[in-house]
């Protein structure tokens, strides 16, 4: 349930964007336009959430009942200790190509953690989707930390 066809949801995207465009409503009456709007809003919601596969994953998780917190706890020592490492490396780097180096590693573990993902919802196993999800999660911060320290090119 996990996987999704990003370029067939691009397509329905855009498809639903076209239909539900605001110029398509201009005529219509004033509660028409208002459902119009509404129901773009929610397709780029939905949109957003599927795209992004932490999102899509914690939207999943919601649907069989599990409500993730923003922020959850790392209980696997072997996860917490390399957070706290990335963190720390992150945080005394001066040199931007230790800084890309610290990027590329962590863009690898991000994937192999979506894989994670993946696999844990294939085999209906959620809290293990749910560890990997949190994991994601910080992979995802420290990927912001990493990019907010690279110079602008």
């Amino acid at each position: 349930i996990f996987n999704v066809d990003l370029n067939l949801l691009d397509k329905q995207y855009k498809g639903l964007q076209k239909q539900l465009h605001p110029d398509k409503f201009a005529t219509r009456s004033s509660d028409e336009q208002h459902y119009s709007a509404d129901l773009a809003s929610t397709v780029n919601q939905a949109y957003e959430t599927l795209k992004d596969p932490y999102l899509r994953s914690k939207y999943l998780l919601s649907l069989k009942g599990v409500a993730m917190r923003d922020e959850g706890t790392i209980t696997d020592p072997e996860i917490l200790e390399q957070v706290m490492e990335a963190r720390e490396e992150i945080e005394f780097s001066r040199d931007p190509a230790s800084l890309d180096r610290l990027r590329r590693q962590n863009e690898q573990i991000l994937k192999s953690t979506i894989d994670l993902v993946r696999q844990a919802f294939d085999q209906g196993d959620l809290p293990l989707a749910e560890k990997h999800t949190m994991y994601l999660s910080y992979l995802l911060k420290i990927q912001q930390e990493i990019l907010r320290k690279l110079p602008v090119h």
